[in-house]
């Protein structure tokens, strides 16, 4: 389910970039990018990062390929030469980013052969990849700082209407500049485009598209303005063919985001950061479980089952509430396993299992008395199996208590990089926990302060990530102020999150 930490996070070891340059009769620049390439590589082994190149040469006439190897022998680059037949520059993109995988490489770098791009601007780049801890960055014209000397008017003015009609038609609200291939990608971004499959990735509407689906999928997106100048020579393959293309592929594409960033979405799971965040927020976990577990009798509650614990911040919130109960915590992560197991090593009233719930049902000691899922649910595709083994593992009359993040219209990037199929409407869950053999007891908002502030940041803003910064706030100073809020308020009509606690039938 979870990714390896990027590279670039993961060790302060030497790190390996690769260039790729899709070329196509670039004969007149190939040999002076070359060179500039060589120059940023000289700058980026200062910084402990080696550099090769990967030039896609699709059969170009003027013989562009053999032009770039000679140059590369002679200039002391790293340099590997993939030729294709001419199949598009989405097509050619797609297979140098898979060469560029071969190199198990740490960051890998696009650009254009024609010179518009300067490749001494790659330390800028690479500077910003690492310390945004980015999965994409962006050499850009149209953010501020950006500039395009030398473009004409007629042409400046139609490259940002068609990234604000790129915007506006897609949802994709923060990239300013989405169709330029001046970019440094994460290898877990390359290998997300990659499995999408090559048929939607088609000339110059693969950078668009890439931006649109990294977006929708929780990837995190950065932009560095960059200076983009006249190119060396050669005149520009964007014709009217493209730009219809690129048109055409908006409300398609709109679509397409909608697999990441709603029921069914395919993203994968990034967002192993804001989970060791979240663990540590005691203040939030407290809360968590005491909703979760509104009007539960304690006396009776011995055995418990935690489906997805994580990392155990609720598991020792468990513990402190029930002193006399053993706990069996399931959590389907090898690394967020780990780390569990290691905590709990030598309690013995915790019991930390890998796995699903359905794997180790059989292997229960006994009937539990509690099974509980706290912001677990949305992660399982089959809810409705899922809550069906929960009744299987429960003693009659025992507990089921979830809580889950609330309002679909909420759903926004951070929820796909969490790997959240759903945010959930009050009737959609009460139908899915009745159905899967309960009553229900409880049902019911809570967190009615975080609504607004979740919107502006992940759905207005479209942030994906939390920072330390803004959890530390969050728990120590938004978890009391909510908590007052419900108390003297009372019963929450809406809220960020539903909580419900049914019983089995």
């Amino acid at each position: 389910m979870n990714e390896p930490t990027p590279h670039h996070l993961a060790s302060a070891e030497a790190k390996r970039l690769v260039v790729v340059l899709p070329v196509y009769n670039e004969a007149d620049s190939i040999a002076a990018v070359l060179g500039e390439v060589r120059e940023a590589a000289a700058r980026l082994e200062l910084a402990g990062v080696t550099t090769t190149v990967v030039i896609v040469d699709d059969e170009s006439p003027d013989g562009t390929g053999e032009i770039a190897r000679n140059c590369a022998e002679r200039i002391g680059i790293d340099l590997t030469l993939v030729r294709g037949k001419k199949d598009g520059l989405g097509q050619a993109m797609l297979r140098g980013l898979a060469e560029a995988l071969k190199q198990d490489p740490d960051e890998i770098v696009t650009l254009d052969g024609d010179g518009q791009h300067n490749p001494t601007d790659l330390p800028t780049l690479h500077r910003a990849f690492v310390a945004r801890q980015a999965d994409l960055v962006i050499g850009s014209r149209w953010t501020r700082g950006g500039r395009a000397p030398g473009t004409s008017f007629g042409r400046a003015l139609g490259s940002r209407f068609g990234n604000w009609v790129f915007r506006l038609a897609t949802g994709t609200r923060q990239v300013k500049d989405a169709t330029t291939s001046f970019r440094v990608y994460s290898p877990r971004l390359v290998r997300f485009l990659l499995s999408t499959g090559s048929n939607r990735y088609s000339g110059y509407s693969f950078f668009s598209t890439t931006v649109a689906l990294a977006e929708a999928a929780g990837y995190t997106i950065t932009e560095v303005p960059i200076e983009f100048r006249p190119r060396y020579g050669g005149q520009s393959k964007l014709n009217r063919r493209e730009v219809f293309r690129y048109f055409s592929s908006l409300p398609s594409l709109r679509e397409e985001r909608r697999r990441y960033t709603g029921d069914g979405h395919e993203a994968p799971y990034l967002a192993t950061e804001e989970i060791a965040l979240l663990s540590k927020a005691t203040r939030w976990n407290r809360f968590v479980v005491d909703s979760a577990l509104a009007g539960v009798a304690d006396d009776h509650i011995e055995r418990i089952v935690e489906v997805g614990a994580g990392l155990g911040g609720v598991t020792e919130v468990l513990l402190d509430r029930y002193p006399g109960a053993h706990i069996t915590a399931i959590e389907p992560d090898a690394a967020n396993y780990g780390a569990l197991a290691e905590q709990f090593a030598g309690n013995g009233r915790v019991q930390a299992l890998q796995g699903t719930l359905e794997g180790h049902r059989l292997e229960l000691d006994a009937p539990a008395d509690l099974v509980i899922y706290v912001s677990v649910l949305e992660h399982i595709g089959d809810h409705a199996g899922e809550l069906k083994t929960a009744a299987d593992a429960l003693r009659p009359g025992g507990t089921l208590s979830i809580f889950v993040p609330a309002l679909p219209w909420l759903y926004g990037p951070i929820d796909a990089k969490s790997g959240h199929f759903r945010r959930y409407a009050e009737d959609e869950l009460r139908r899915l926990v009745t159905d899967s053999g309960f009553v229900v007891d409880h049902l019911g908002f809570v967190d009615r302060l975080g609504v607004v502030p979740y919107w502006l940041n992940y759905r207005l803003l479209n942030k994906s990530s939390i920072s330390t910064g803004s959890m530390w706030a969050f728990d120590r100073v938004f978890v009391p102020a909510m908590q007052a809020s419900e108390r003297v308020l009372g019963r929450v009509p809406a809220g960020k999150n539903l909580v419900c606690v049914a019983t089995r039938r």
